[in-house]
């Protein structure tokens, strides 16, 4: 199920829930939900589980997450530098489909992108040519300028996606041009970031291994915060 809700202009928002996008791509994508829930001006959210690739570029990643919108390649423009740093939309990512089969069995997992403000951007991705179940992403930012990006798909630089399973991921922002990047590459991990403020980073990859922990809380101005646990059961708090 996809369910979208929007007050205020010129917002986006795109849930994709089993789509197909080449050929040779299977895709199987059930018992999924995404919740998308804007209120301001020029926000933009992307909910995307269970989606098959082949012969994918950057201009097609675009397609695929932008529909028929007309102009959104230049809004996508604005996060250029943020975006060169989230592996599901890197460059490397993108040219490890390049003459794969896409499939992806995506089953179970949630999202849900609450925002308010104005020039938010928020995307998680469960299930891109990847078999990715039961995860849980949700994201609320209240402020101007916020980026989210969530990963949970499992990565690659020569496979694509390789699929996870059972992570929990959580980031509540308020205030103005904060970001956080989260990548989930293994099974039934914990993130949770909280940033209250201005300009605060906060950077969260989990791989490898399971059942890992990190919670980051960021309170003020200017913090940046990284996280990266290679391995199994650790656990990572940090408060500033």
């Amino acid at each position: 199920t996809g369910v979208i809700s929007q007050m205020g202009d010129e917002n986006i928002a795109v849930v994709l829930q089993g789509v197909d996008l080449g050929e040779g791509v299977l895709h199987n994508a059930d018992d999924n939900s995404a919740n998308i829930s804007q209120s301001g001006d020029n926000n933009m959210a992307f909910g995307v589980q269970g989606v098959g690739i082949s012969d994918a570029g950057e201009a097609l990643i675009v397609d695929a997450l932008t529909g028929v919108i007309d102009g959104v390649g230049e809004l996508l423009e604005e996060y250029t530098d943020v975006l060169a740093e989230f592996p599901a939309l890197s460059l490397d990512f993108l040219s490890s489909f390049a003459g794969l089969e896409g499939t992806s069995d995506a089953d179970g997992n949630v999202t849900n992108i609450t925002q308010e403000g104005d020039d938010n951007f928020a995307i998680a991705f469960q299930g891109l040519n990847s078999d990715s179940d039961d995860n849980s992403s949700d994201i609320t930012q209240s402020g101007d300028e916020n980026v989210a990006l969530v990963d949970q798909n499992g990565y690659d630089s020569e496979l694509g996606g390789l699929g996870v399973e059972g992570n929990a991921s959580t980031i509540t922002q308020s205030g103005d041009n904060n970001q956080a990047l989260v990548t989930q590459s293994s099974d039934d991990n914990v993130s949770i970031i909280s940033q209250s403020g201005d300009d605060n980073i906060a950077t969260v990859l989990q791989e490898d291994d399971e059942d890992n922990s990190a919670n980051i809380s960021q309170t003020g101005e200017d913090n940046t915060a990284t996280v990266l646990q290679i391995g199994a059961d650790n656990t990572a708090d940090i408060t500033q």
